[in-house]
């Protein structure tokens, strides 16, 4: 049977459009506009051009954010229904694969470009300020808007191929990564002018875009490679889903919850195996069955200790002679950062893949309260953080006066606590969002932590150094209260519905 293209397109706009949840976006993002210009305002006599600063600030965000949508959000539109078992259903319909990936990925992606529209309007405003100008703002846009395209067909791509949503948000990060970084270190690394590919590699970069953009005096054209190059990269991945959707979704596999281990027993290694069950039993479970056991944790011990090595030998061709005080100290910042990565992830995952799998009522069925059994999960999970900590303290015994004065200095600051108290509240809202949102719940909330630093800024030159942190910290102290209330309520109302 042969059914249009457009309107199950038509059908997710309309549907897209009239949810809540896109006016609540919409009016966070809206308040986001007001505090950066706020904030603005506020910094104006402090520095010079705060136009150009605040719009700065603003396109290196949104293309952040849109670098983290595709894995976070773009790359579970098709895996989604793959794991519900719902794909085959569509396709009984008789909609045709272009169809379909019209309406579950360009209809998102619409979306997604209506939310940089809304930015437009308070963006120029930065004119007002000084130190930016129109053609300016049209082509940060345009850039913007290309490169969202972009995201959004590889986030599709991978989707089709993986069958898991975890496995689809991977392959994305890493071909981003790729995609942003490589070529960059490649120029670095053989100390010559890039060119040929290498060279259009770099220029279709929208962080590359963005930089000649905002450079004073710009005079180029509003469509430039960059923009080019995106659309058509973006073109390019969405016939090359087209082209595979009926491959990779030919057989469907049933949805079921993997056991990642790193390595079984099957192997005669008994010593990894997962053994008897603790006393803990939610703890034994999330720590062998959700983040490895034993097995993963060696393994990224030495992951980790190859990582560190191999940093450490390809800096020497560049003439950098790196002793064990700067071994340590790189050390101590690699973990630091591996460590926030694999929390947040943990966050993510911890309460999430219950929910995804509906095991949340079997959980909560325990002779146990809320709190302790979402703890003991949380205990669980964080002993993955073993091989990171290990690694920490190598560095810390190579580089300790260097880090203990480092960090005698960080805590005389008044917004240290405040820094360390806003990680552990967006790891709260992660866990949170991923109870409420099916997807994208970790680019929430980033996108809330952003807007929270404008706020906390404005508040800063309004008040004060010290009275700003004091009041910065109370007030993040109840939100941090009201969202571990909200998880442990939220625990409880998808085990009663499910």
């Amino acid at each position: 049977m042969n059914v249009a293209l457009t309107p199950f397109l038509r059908r997710s706009l309309r549907t897209h459009c009239r949810a809540g949840k896109t006016y609540l976006i919409r009016g966070g993002m809206l308040l986001a506009m007001l505090a950066s210009v706020a904030s603005a305002q506020v910094t104006a006599r402090f520095i010079g051009a705060p136009g150009l600063v605040l719009f700065s600030s603003i396109v290196w965000i949104s293309a952040f954010l849109i670098c983290l949508g595709g894995p976070a959000y773009f790359a579970s539109i098709i895996t989604e229904e793959k794991e519900q078992m719902t794909l085959g259903l569509l396709k009984m319909t008789g909609l045709r694969p272009v169809s379909i990936l019209l309406g579950k990925s360009t209809s998102q992606m619409l979306g997604a470009i209506a939310l940089l529209l809304v930015q437009l309007p308070f963006t120029v405003l930065s004119i007002t300020l000084g130190g930016v100008s129109l053609p300016q703002v049209t082509a940060a846009y345009l850039a913007l808007v290309a490169h969202l395209v972009f995201v959004t067909n590889l986030g599709l791509v991978c989707s089709v191929v993986c069958r898991r949503s975890r496995r689809a948000a991977t392959l994305t990060v890493v071909l981003l990564l790729a995609f942003y970084f490589v070529p960059p270190l490649a120029a670095a690394v053989l100390g010559t002018t890039p060119g040929g590919l290498l060279d259009w590699a770099q220029q279709a970069s929208v962080f590359a875009r963005r930089r000649a953009v905002l450079t004073t005096g710009f005079s180029g054209s509003a469509v430039g490679f960059q923009v080019l190059s995106n659309l058509a990269l973006g073109a390019f991945f969405f016939v090359l889903a087209w082209a595979g959707f009926e491959r990779f979704t030919r057989t469907v596999e049933v949805p079921a919850a993997r056991r990642a281990r790193a390595l079984r027993r099957t192997w005669g290694l008994r010593l990894f195996g997962p053994g008897r069950a603790w006393k803990n039993a939610l703890a034994w479970k999330d720590f062998h069955f959700m983040v490895g056991g034993k097995g993963m944790l060696l393994l990224k011990f030495i992951l980790y200790g190859l990582l560190l090595g191999g940093i450490a030998r390809a800096v020497d061709p560049l003439g950098v002679s790196m002793n064990a005080e700067e071994f340590g100290a790189m050390a101590i910042q690699l973990m630091l950062f591996i460590g926030f990565i694999e929390v947040t992830l943990c966050s993510s995952r911890v309460f999430g893949t219950e929910r995804k799998w509906g095991t949340l009522s079997s959980v909560m069925i325990l002779p146990k309260r809320t709190w302790q059994i979402a703890y003991a999960k949380v205990a669980g999970c964080l002993l993955a953080l073993l091989p990171t900590l290990a690694w920490f303290c190598v560095g810390v015994g190579l580089a300790g006066d260097d880090f203990f004065e480092g960090l005698a200095w960080f805590f005389s600051e008044p917004f240290a606590y405040y820094a360390i108290l806003q990680v552990v509240f967006f790891w709260h809202l992660v866990a949170y969002f991923s109870l409420v949102l099916r997807r994208g719940g970790l680019l929430l909330a980033f996108a809330v932590c952003l807007f929270g630093n404008w706020l906390s800024l404005v508040v800063f030159f309004l008040l004060g150094e010290w009275a700003a942190a004091g009041g910065l910290i109370l007030a993040l102290l109840g939100l941090m209260a009201f969202v571990h209330y909200r998880i442990l309520r939220r625990l409880e109302l998808l085990a009663a519905a499910e």
